[in-house]
């Protein structure tokens, strides 16, 4: 999961999955997948918007 916005599967400004469909379509917990996304947030690699979602920066 944490190559996959960087590695070309979701394209700069897409809007990602929701947490509870990438910890399905992976096969972790959801709590894994919302640290992943956090950090990459932190790192500006992801955009997170409240109440509209998660966005490849």
């Amino acid at each position: 999961m944490f190559a996959s916005p960087l590695a070309g599967i979701y394209p700069a400004g897409s809007e990602l999955p929701s947490v509870r469909l990438l910890a399905e379509q992976y096969d972790t917990s959801h709590m894994t997948v919302r640290r992943a996304v956090d950090s990459m947030i932190q790192s500006d690699e992801l955009i997170g918007r409240v109440g509209r979602g998660i966005f490849v920066a």
